[in-house]
């Protein structure tokens, strides 16, 4: 007797395809057949796929070191979103995510363990599905290689850093200790590429001319920004022995330099995110031009072909929202220019999913197997948690999402669950989308409507991270 059977669907993971019922027993899959027996689900005419992981969002705050807040709004202390983990994870859920990876930053003093353990805490109060955590470096120092080695032993195998700060520049040495430290004891470093040299310069050019609107923004971050810090990021990755992750790819340039050292047969992954996939530069020429800020900015219609072939070809691995959400008056603040940091981020749970899938699935004729691959196996594999997630097979969490592949829906940002007043979609027709999300054996979503109980999502563990660039 089973907790709960899905019966009559069609189970899609990266390794099969086929119609199977689902039994789930003590929050996992315990077996795939027909048959089953206990309380049952009919989702015949729908697709079962294992539920996404989002490895890149921003539901905590960011406290902004005093070397770094020169380049917002005088009195800017920290840069805090509108979302959380309470809203921020309801959207997830809606959007066919079981599983996010947050953006986690140390407070003045703080060191990573001690912002993982506060996190952790935090988020386990509020989240609706399950997650991971990020410790951002920002401080290279001792204490912070001491705890990247001890991470491990709470579950934690990732970190970030920034090549677009200023205090990467001037401890480029202690960040190649990062990564060596971080590359022996399984902990996989996760890379923001634009150079901060290049654009600091670029950006004070540009204000010294007077062209300092939203129209300009691109000139101030430009596509050779990118490709400069990838290929250095990858060196100094190599120099220490560790493996990559390269955070929301945006240029053909820059895929080209991650192509290049996978021939090498250098570990190095790569994520893009859906501001450089479905719009392009021209979008900076609109009144409304700061609404579609993202660092990196949104890229030429070569870069937009570029991404979607790279995931097309597998040189993208992963794709992930990069959720950073704002209200659209804070997005079009008239004080905000090149030189004092427009906002950049946008709200994309509720979306990027079903998004992907139209495009993909739908218009593109990709299989349901690739979706699955960038959506969820992909990452966790990379990140340490496969196959306890990522996937559909006996023993893994049933982390699972019901999906119509045929019911049409318009984006509307008034219904979503994000707290942001906008989305860059609104109005865009797409087909395909979840009808049902269940976290651990919990239907947390269903026709629409939130069902879980925040606080059911947890930290998820995770194994070393892996070290081998193609799966």
């Amino acid at each position: 007797m089973f907790d709960l059977v899905l019966e009559g669907g069609r189970v899609v993971t990266a390794g099969m395809d086929g119609l199977a019922d689902i039994g789930i027993k003590d929050g996992r899959i315990a077996a795939l057949g027909t048959g089953l027996s206990g309380p049952r689900i009919n989702v015949e005419g729908k697709l079962i796929l294992p539920g996404g992981l989002d490895m890149h969002v921003h539901l905590t705050e960011y406290p902004l070191p005093e070397n770094e807040r020169a380049g917002y709004p005088p009195g800017t202390t920290e840069i805090r979103w509108v979302d959380d983990f309470e809203s921020g994870t309801r959207a997830a859920a809606a959007g066919g995510v079981t599983t996010v990876g947050n953006m986690s930053y140390a407070r003045e003093n703080e060191g990573l363990l001690e912002m993982l353990d506060r996190t952790a805490r935090a988020a386990s109060s509020t989240s609706f599905v399950d997650f991971v955590l990020h410790g951002v470096v920002t401080h290279p120092d001792a204490k912070t290689l001491a705890d990247i080695a001890s991470m491990p032993a709470q579950g934690h195998t990732s970190i970030k850093f920034f090549l677009s700060k200023g205090h990467f520049e001037h401890r480029i040495p202690d960040f190649v200790n990062v990564l060596r430290v971080a590359g022996e004891h399984g902990v996989l470093p996760m890379a923001h590429c634009e150079d901060a040299g290049i654009c600091h310069h670029l950006s004070a050019h540009l204000t010294a001319q007077g062209k300092t609107s939203a129209e300009y923004y691109p000139a101030s971050r430009p596509d050779y920004s990118e490709e400069s810090a990838i290929t250095r990021a990858i060196a100094l990755a190599h120099a220490a022995d560790s493996p990559l992750y390269i955070v929301h790819v945006s240029t053909l340039d820059g895929v080209l330099a991650i192509d290049r050292a996978r021939m090498r047969g250098w570990p190095v992954f790569a994520e893009t995110r859906p501001l450089y996939l479905y719009q392009s530069d021209d979008v900076h020429t609109r009144p409304d031009a700061a609404k579609y800020v993202g660092r990196p900015p949104v890229r030429s219609p070569r870069d937009v072909d570029g991404m979607w072939d790279a995931m097309a070809s597998r040189v993208i691995d992963t794709y992930c929202t990069d959720h950073a959400p704002y209200l659209l008056a804070d997005k079009l603040a008239p004080d905000l220019n090149v030189a004092n940091a427009f906002k950049a981020g946008h709200a994309d749970l509720d979306t990027a999913l079903p998004q992907l899938f139209d495009a993909t699935v739908h218009k593109r004729g990709w299989s349901v197997q690739r979706f699955v691959e960038l959506t969820a196996t992909n990452a966790a594999r990379i990140f340490g948690l496969f196959p306890r997630k990522g996937t559909i097979a006996i023993g893994a969490d049933a982390d699972l999402v019901v999906w119509d592949p045929q019911v049409t829906k318009t984006i509307d940002s008034q219904t979503t669950q994000s707290r942001s007043d906008f989305s860059l979609y609104d109005g865009q027709t797409v087909t395909g989308w979840p009808v049902m999300t269940i976290v651990r054996g919990n239907i947390v979503f269903q026709s629409g409507k939130i069902e879980g109980a925040a606080g059911y999502g947890s930290l998820a563990h995770r194994n070393s991270a892996s070290r081998t660039a193609a799966f």
